[in-house]
């Protein structure tokens, strides 16, 4: 299920979805897509994290993931993004969760995103509690 502000996108390659993950339209009330932007930079700041992002229409706006506890980049700076999508769970999350918990709840309040080029290959990940969108 997707979160609040969270919608499916239509038209964007859904057979290489797994169980439990959804391609988001938006993000923290983004208006934009996804396809065809790019991450500008990112910042960690205290327990949060900010992403700069130019989309496809040339506007820039800022991701600010609140609750930040971990990220992983791949050459994320400039390639061309296909699509976002919010996952139930990752490597990422779970090497996380593993380290956090010595028995993990059922339910650790984290959200994984994860950013995907255009071959559907992750090239930037967060986990966070929250994501918000303001225009730049």
């Amino acid at each position: 299920p997707l979160g609040p502000g969270l919608k499916v996108c239509a038209g964007l390659r859904k057979e290489s979805l797994q169980p439990g993950e959804s391609f988001m339209a938006q993000l923290g009330d983004c208006p934009y897509g996804f396809a065809d932007g790019e991450i500008l930079s990112y910042e960690a700041q205290a327990d949060c994290l900010v992403v700069r992002y130019e989309f496809w229409n040339a506007k820039h706006g800022v991701f600010t993931f609140d609750g930040f506890e971990a990220m992983r980049a791949i050459a994320a700076i400039g390639v061309t993004i296909g699509a976002a999508r919010e996952m139930g769970s990752s490597d990422l999350m779970a090497s996380l969760v593993a380290r956090l918990y010595e028995q993990p709840p059922e339910h650790v309040g984290l959200t994984a995103y994860q950013f995907v080029d255009l071959n559907d290959f992750p090239v930037f990940e967060v986990v966070a509690r929250a994501c918000r969108f303001s225009e730049e």
